[in-house]
């Protein structure tokens, strides 16, 4: 009895609420990091574009933010392709990983 009474409204909290209850709280939570795509301007979009030309040249350290899932993630690497048919890039980053990105998802690039 007397652990019970050390630990208080700790021991009750978990079990007093309904599975379901414990999904939507987690995924309230979840929600509240969403963030709405950034919208850029065309003079933004062009200077995007012509950073990622002559990054991809000059084969620099980059560090990209691109719109995913919700999410603005930020990724290092080197440009390893740009395919503008397609509109992607590939980024190769330090572990030998590939990931493509969709250039109308980024949203920043600098050099490192």
């Amino acid at each position: 009895m007397d652990e019970l009474k050390g630990r208080g409204a700790k021991t009750w909290r978990k079990s007093m609420i309904l599975p379901e209850h414990q999904d939507a709280i987690n995924a309230w939570y979840a929600s509240q990091e969403d963030v709405n795509k950034p919208i850029l301007t065309s003079d933004r979009v062009a200077e995007i574009n012509q950073a990622i030309q002559l990054l991809h040249y000059k084969q620099s350290l980059v560090k990209i933010s691109y719109y995913h899932e919700r999410r603005i993630v930020d990724v290092s690497g080197r440009i390893y392709q740009v395919d503008s048919l397609q509109q992607h890039i590939v980024l190769s980053k330090d572990t030998f990983e590939k990931v493509c990105i969709s250039l109308r998802s980024i949203t920043d690039i600098i050099e490192v």
